[in-house]
């Protein structure tokens, strides 16, 4: 990839090697978020093992379970898209040293990198979206399983004869 860039900047594409390396930038950070993302819901899916069987842990674990398939889904598009442009740019590198300039412009045009950047913030913001919403029900419930929990320890105050809290 780097002697493609500098192919690309020394043959007077440098705007095309400025948009891929931006490209390659936000996949990596993609990468890391993707990461994080995997840990915490990891970490949620450790916390409902450990919590008791009720409606709302079990669709908890549903959500739980559609995130984990969507950034499944979103990190083999991902790798499925950086494969394209390392193939893309071992060919352009090839090309370059039988054709010359014209394997880069090829290679560049059959990378699409202004539609992927374009196609990359439009599959963020609704990832984003779907993320907020899925994080949103779950803050829902996790305010209705406390709120149970507490109506439950005020019932067993009551049945004990105890003084039952203010919720």
């Amino acid at each position: 990839m780097e002697q493609f860039l500098k192919l690309l900047s020394e043959n007077g594409r440098a705007g095309q090697s400025e948009d891929l390396s931006r490209l390659l930038f936000y996949m990596d950070g993609m990468n890391r978020q993707l990461d994080a993302v995997r840990q915490e819901l990891q970490t949620v899916r450790v916390q409902l093992a450990q919590a008791q069987d009720t409606p709302q842990k079990t669709v908890l674990q549903g959500m739980v379970d559609g995130l984990q398939n969507k950034v499944r889904q979103a990190q083999e598009k991902l790798d499925g898209l950086r494969e394209k442009i390392m193939q893309c740019a071992a060919n352009a590198v090839e090309g370059f040293k039988r054709v010359g300039v014209t394997a880069l412009d090829k290679a560049v045009s059959a990378m699409g990198i202004h539609k992927t950047l374009e196609a990359v913030q439009q599959n963020i913001s609704g990832s984003l979206a779907d993320a907020r919403k899925n994080i949103e029900k779950i803050e829902t419930l996790g305010h209705e399983l406390r709120s149970v929990g507490g109506h439950l320890k005020n019932a067993g105050r009551a049945v004990t004869g105890r003084v039952t809290l203010t919720l």
